[in-house]
């Protein structure tokens, strides 16, 4: 029930009910001079980087499939029609992870929303240019890199051969020759295997490009060149043909089985010590471009192995970050 007081005074609700729409009317017209908030929905976006608003670095074009091992643009990921403010949150998630570049921004930014990859991955995998097309974005190996020249599926060599070459002793491989230094730290190795009771043989040591063309085309002709080009090099993408690495067996095991030997447990705790790494690791395929390989070992000297093992990098990335980046390993 009403009371008495407004049915007696209804000057006093008008009143109070006047004052409150003057007071509305005043706020709304002080408000825009005073507050600091943004007045429309693109200004909450100006502290985005400039990297975002405008890319100065390459943004791939193309996308291909190697072999099903990965794309080299997701499906599932880009940043068309994006605010600028998420775009901007994703990258400062990258910022945080080791080895983030801004230079490749753009290009993080095309796995935007990808559930293939993490983070890390992203940024593992755009700082490797395993984002680029295969093959046709390939540049020229730099043979002067010496034993840490990168060669895979973005770095070709032409019809090279090492001027070192040296032949292994029986006994030590069925055939063939590595580089002077590769060839006799892999002895080293060996021998120290076979003290170990966990003797080691080398299978299959430098390939000319010759050799590679035919092996490869024969892997094509008995398959197909995508299934081929996931664990087989083409002539000219091989790094048997530095005559930096081995395929090795041991004698309890077929070679795709290295890995349930004692030979590769002790070569997974000692390789390094000799120069040696496992080029092609376990979960590592969108880097390498390589399935999992478990017999190939590459020769880097004692050093870059060392860090590659204990930092858990591929070569490509050890590559990138400090013989072509000019970092200094920590």
């Amino acid at each position: 029930m009403p009371s008495q007081t407004h049915l007696k005074r209804p000057w006093l609700r008008y009143g109070v009910l006047a004052a409150a729409l003057i007071a509305c009317v005043v706020f709304s017209f002080w408000s825009p001079f005073t507050s600091s908030a943004p007045s429309g929905p693109d200004e909450a976006d100006q502290t985005v980087p400039a990297a975002v608003k405008e890319p100065t670095a390459p943004v791939p074009s193309k996308r291909v499939d190697s072999g099903g091992a990965h794309a080299n643009a997701p499906s599932d990921g880009g940043y068309a029609g994006v605010p600028y403010a998420k775009l901007s949150r994703f990258l400062g998630r990258l910022s945080q992870l080791p080895h983030y570049d801004e230079d490749r921004a753009a290009r993080y930014l095309n796995y935007y929303g990808s559930t293939r990859y993490t983070d890390e991955q992203i940024v593992r995998l755009v700082n490797t240019d395993n984002d680029l097309v295969l093959f046709s974005d390939a540049v020229p190996a730099y043979a002067d890199d010496g034993v840490l020249m990168l060669v895979n599926k973005y770095h070709e060599m032409a019809d090279y051969e090492p001027d070192d070459l040296t032949d292994l002793p029986a006994g030590y491989a069925s055939w063939g020759a590595l580089r002077k230094e590769a060839c006799e730290a892999y002895i080293a190795m060996a021998d120290a295997a076979e003290a170990a009771g966990c003797p080691i043989f080398c299978n299959s040591p430098y390939r000319s490009y010759k050799m590679q063309q035919g092996i490869y085309n024969d892997y094509v002709n008995r398959h197909s060149l995508e299934l081929a080009d996931t664990y087989s090099a083409r002539p000219g993408f091989s790094e048997h043909q530095t005559g930096l690495c081995v395929d090795i067996t041991a004698d309890d095991v077929e070679y795709t089985e290295f890995d349930q030997s004692d030979a590769f447990r002790w070569m997974q705790a000692h390789a390094h010590e000799y120069g040696y790494i496992l080029r092609y690791g376990e979960g590592m395929e969108y880097i390498t471009g390589y399935i999992y390989e478990p017999w190939h070992y590459r020769y880097v000297g004692v050093q870059a192995a060392a860090y590659i093992r204990s930092h858990d990098l591929t070569l490509e990335e050890y590559y990138y970050y400090f013989v072509a980046g000019g970092e200094t390993p920590a």
